[in-house]
This record gives C-alpha cells, sequence and structure tokens, in this order.
C-alpha cells in the first residue's frame, strides 16, 4: 500500500511492505548503521542527443556535468538466520547549456537526454524479502519529492527535477532492479535504493551500472535554394546528423562492491 501526503509543498512518499520473515523484536532493534562501502566519480560531462536523420539549420545539443555515488548497507539487526543488505544510488546533475534546434524551413524540436541506473546482486534474495524504489512521477508540486522505501528498515531518498518528470522502474527481481529517466536536463537528483534478505553470512556483491548521455554525431551539410526572399534569391546550408555507434563502456560507469 503505498501512502502520499503533502508538508509544505513537498510531496512525501512512503512505501509500506509487511515483512513476516523477521520476528517483532528482531524488527524493533534493526537500525541502518553506517556503509560498508562507498564509491563515488568526480563530476563527468554529459552531452545529449540532436534529431537525426533529417535535414536542419542548426542543432546544439543540451550539455552538463554529472556525479554519481553508490552505498552499500548492511542492516544491523538481530536475526539469527538471515543478513540484509541494500544500496543506495545517487546521480546528480547539472545543466550548462541548452539545447538548441532550429528545423528546416521552421520551426524547433527538444529531444530527450536519457539516462538509466542499475543494481545487480550475484546472491538471490530468501523468499520474497526484496524491495526496491517504485516508479514515480513529480507531479505539479514538484521540485523536490522526498521516498521511504518501507522495509526491515525505512530507507530514504530524495528526488529533485521539473515537474511531470517520471523516475520508471524498468526491472525489478530477487537479485536486483533498474530505473531510467527520460531528460537529464530536466532533474537534478536521481536517487534509486534495491535491498534484499539474504542466507545468514552470505555476503552479496553488487554491480551498480549508471548510463549517461554522451552523444557522438558525424554531420552531412548541403546548400539549398531559397526563392521569394525580399532579397532575391539566397542560399542556405542545412545539416543532418547521424548518431555514432559507441562502446558502452564510453557512457557507462560501474561500481562493484
Amino acid at each position: 500500500m503505498t501512502k502520499t501526503r503533502f508538508f509544505r509543498g513537498v510531496i512525501v512518499a512512503t512505501l509500506c511492505v509487511a515483512l513476516t520473515a523477521i520476528s517483532p523484536a528482531a524488527q524493533s532493534s534493526v537500525s541502518v548503521g553506517e556503509p560498508v562501502d562507498t564509491k563515488c566519480t568526480t563530476w563527468t560531462n554529459w552531452t545529449g542527443t540532436v534529431p537525426t536523420g533529417t535535414w536542419l539549420i542548426s542543432a546544439t545539443p543540451a550539455k552538463g556535468k554529472v556525479r554519481h555515488c553508490a552505498r552499500k548497507y548492511k542492516v544491523l539487526d538481530k536475526d539469527t538466520k538471515a543478513d540484509y543488505y541494500f544500496v543506495t544510488v545517487k546521480s546528480e546533475y547539472s545543466v550548462t547549456s541548452a539545447a538548441k534546434t532550429q528545423l528546416y524551413p521552421s520551426g524547433s524540436k527538444t529531444t530527450p537526454q536519457r539516462a538509466t541506473i542499475s543494481i545487480t546482486s550475484n546472491k538471490t534474495a530468501v523468499g520474497n524479502d526484496y524491495e526496491a524504489t517504485p516508479t514515480v512521477k513529480l507531479e505539479k508540486n514538484c521540485g523536490n519529492l522526498s521516498l521511504s522505501v518501507g522495509w526491515i528498515v525505512s530507507i530514504g531518498t530524495t528526488l529533485e527535477g521539473k515537474c511531470k518528470q517520471q523516475l520508471t522502474r524498468t526491472s525489478y527481481t530477487k537479485t536486483g532492479a533498474s530505473w531510467s529517466v527520460d531528460d537529464v536536463a530536466k532533474w537534478e537528483v536521481v536517487q534509486a535504493v534495491y535491498a534484499q534478505k539474504v542466507a545468514q553470512g552470505a555476503v552479496p556483491k553488487f554491480t551498480v551500472k549508471m548510463t549517461r548521455p554522451v552523444e557522438v554525431y558525424t554531420t552531412a551539410k548541403k546548400t539549398v535554394g531559397i526563392t521569394g526572399s525580399r532579397y532575391g534569391n539566397a542560399t542556405i546550408t542545412l545539416k543532418k546528423f547521424t548518431a555514432v555507434k559507441r562502446a558502452a563502456s564510453s557512457y557507462t560507469t560501474t561500481f562493484v562492491f
């Protein structure tokens, strides 16, 4: 059951999940504790998309910077038959220049700047005890959304972006989850969590992958005549962009812990 309440203009959503595999006494004594491992990048450039396959007057992609951080936690609990781990991933985005596209003969067009997050464990969750950030949309009272994923412990995350933007959960299993956003130029903070219960003493290895838009294009040009101009006949140079296929390593950041 999902509950939402409004508080000082900030949407606070709590996802409530009933876990029956752990005793009430054990539940009452758990705490998140400190992360057992943390990995972060420095600020890295991203470059957005431009319309492809059509002749344009001009096109400049959006550009910006992104920084990723991931943290692995082991829950401090008194369950003698299982252990509990979760991973949080946070991507911070900034825009240094906006996209500008001028179509021919007139008009403009915006294109998405897509990014993804995935968290995968080498262990399978015991029973059905696993959780992940759900699909979340920033509604009209947007800007900052505080989301708490309820599990054996409550795991808080924050999303910051423009109205109507959506974090979409694209997969959700006993071994991991993944998410995507369609336009990083409209986000400031994207955060996601995956949590799982494992056998006592088992230490899951998590692989975290975060992709960012780093688009590269080849450009074709042609000159066309313009008739009927009040200045007489004239010419204009048009451009057509073709995306260059790149290795995934050029736009993917991977953490393993």
